[in-house]
């Protein structure tokens, strides 16, 4: 978990991008989330709790809640030097692309934005349905987000994001056709 903190850490520092430790939490989240909804299997494993404002890995929280995170890294107090120059080296191709794609789709967002996000997705919610259900009102919610839950909602809407992207990717080819034409001097509207 430390090496995928490690470099979300870096890439904020390098894309000059803020980075809270809730918005840390939540791109943890979404590394997990993509890395079992395309992959099958976790990235690591601790599993996320549905805590009033969003999934938190707890370990993850104790470390970080206090921290300034880009002047901890810029201090090379986070992980040694020497893991800092490849965060992701113990990773697989695939796994690494999973996290560089949680950074390029989420990384610019806010906190607040990512919070906002989870708050409106099923796992969270379920997860906070059960421990509103039981809890009394001193209790911290502990309550997990499982893998199952993260499969069947996460898996329903990757095929649904599959058939937005191939219908972007058929109106792009059509427009790149348009493109073509126009320069070859074809007419673009169709005639009947």
């Amino acid at each position: 978990m430390a090496n995928i903190v490690e470099f979300f850490l870096k890439k904020a520092i390098e894309d000059n991008k803020n980075i809270s430790p809730m918005k840390l939490q939540k791109l943890m989240f979404y590394a997990q989330v993509r890395n079992i909804t395309l992959l099958g299997e976790k990235i690591f494993e601790e599993e996320p709790e549905a805590w009033d404002n969003w999934p938190v890995f707890a370990s993850l929280w104790k470390e970080v809640k206090y921290y300034d995170l880009l002047g901890k890294v810029e201090e090379g107090l986070v992980l040694g030097e020497a893991e800092m120059d490849a965060p992701l080296s113990w990773f697989t191709e695939p796994q690494k692309n999973i996290i560089y794609q949680v950074w390029e789709h989420y990384g610019w967002l806010p906190a607040e934005k990512l919070s906002e996000m989870t708050h409106n997705e099923t796992p969270w919610k379920e997860a906070r349905q059960r421990f509103d259900a039981e809890a009394t009102s001193d209790e911290k919610c502990q309550e997990v987000i499982t893998t199952e839950a993260i499969k069947k909602y996460y898996q329903k809407q990757q095929q649904y994001s599959h058939i937005i992207d191939e219908f972007l990717l058929e109106e792009a080819k059509d427009i790149e056709q348009m493109y073509q034409d126009s320069l070859a001097g074809k007419s673009i509207f169709a005639t009947s």
